[in-house]
């Protein structure tokens, strides 16, 4: 690439906009405010027109996000309750719903309640067997997803199987 001799700078019209913008210098260009207010005008007015497209891509994104982590947030209870019973086989307690949480409470160290899902409902935490029959028998750690309602297509759940095959 050929050099400007007087700046050293890139002599690319626009290599040496974009160096003289980064170098925080004035481009000639945005000297007059009247280029600045028709750029100004130019965002606002794209702003305006795709804002609910930007909206609903940020939203679609932190649900994709949250499910992810609520996926990860439950394999990891699972691979606790895990190590504590299943890898020693020792039998799972007869913990109500309630007892469970507060089992995960004291095994997952956290700065949120773990028992609580990103959407702001509790897990459902409990005998596969009282679930499913087609589930393997051990516990289920359920999420409703982000709809808040449980046993359709959006819940997110694991199963720590009670025995090591």
């Amino acid at each position: 690439m050929k050099q400007s001799d007087q700046y050293n700078i890139p002599y690319c019209k626009l290599c040496r906009i974009l160096y003289i913008s980064l170098n925080n210098q004035r481009v000639p260009m945005f000297q007059s405010g009247f280029v600045k207010l028709i750029f100004v005008a130019i965002i606002i007015f794209l702003l305006v027109k795709f804002h609910q497209e930007f909206f609903d891509a940020i939203v679609s994104s932190s649900d994709i996000t949250k499910k992810l982590m609520t996926k990860y947030e439950i394999d990891n209870i699972e691979h606790q309750i895990f190590l504590d019973y299943s890898a020693n086989e020792a039998p799972f307690p007869p913990f109500s719903e309630f007892e469970w949480r507060d089992y995960v409470r004291k095994i997952i160290k956290s700065s949120r309640d773990p028992s609580i899902d990103l959407w702001g409902t509790p897990l459902q935490i409990r005998q596969s067997s009282t679930v499913s029959v087609e589930l393997p028998d051990g516990i289920m750690i359920r999420s409703a997803g982000p709809d808040k309602i449980f046993y359709n297509d959006d819940d997110i759940y694991a199963v720590c199987k009670k025995r090591v095959n």
